[in-house]
């Protein structure tokens, strides 16, 4: 919906509650891929990557990254 800094600040308040939730980590991650936010994007899917190196969208994750780092 392109309402990015709703969605933020409800990622954040999941994150303030469970710092490792995947679905908020994630969630942030692409909302400040999408706002053009590169280096906050960056962190948060490391940090996805980090406490989820298995999880459902590591894949997702991981090619982000590399997208992002190009």
């Amino acid at each position: 919906l392109e309402n990015y800094p709703p969605a933020a600040a409800s990622f954040e308040a999941a994150l303030g509650l469970r710092d490792d939730d995947p679905e908020a980590l994630l969630g942030l991650a692409e909302t400040y891929r999408w706002q053009g936010k590169k280096a906050d994007a960056i962190r948060y899917y490391e940090k996805y990557l980090a406490m989820h190196p298995s999880g459902e969208e590591a894949d997702v994750a991981r090619n982000a990254l590399e997208e992002l780092r190009k």
